[in-house]
Parts: structure tokens; C-alpha cells; sequence
């Protein structure tokens, strides 16, 4: 098991952080914000 704030020991490249008021299922609990990180990370890497 990791803690909640385990991400913050791990960097990647070109890492997207996105924090959003959801539980395990966002395309449900909040579906526009899903789709502004999508849209983020899609913008960001040039898809």
C-alpha cells in the first residue's frame, strides 16, 4: 500500500499533475474536468 502523497516522491518526464474532487471513477464524479486534463496533456505534447 502507498500513502496519498506517494506521487510526490516520483518525477517522470514530462509529467502532468492534474488535481481534481474526485474518487476512483472521474469520467463519472466530475467528466468536465476529466476532459480539461485531456485536453491539458493533449495540448501539452501536441496530439
Amino acid at each position: 500500500m502507498i500513502g496519498p502523497k506517494h506521487y510526490m516522491n516520483i518525477r517522470f518526464p514530462d509529467m502532468t499533475l492534474w488535481g481534481s474532487d474526485v474518487g476512483h471513477i472521474p469520467f463519472l464524479e466530475n467528466r468536465e474536468d476529466l476532459e480539461k486534463a485531456i485536453d491539458y496533456y493533449n495540448a501539452k505534447h501536441g496530439f
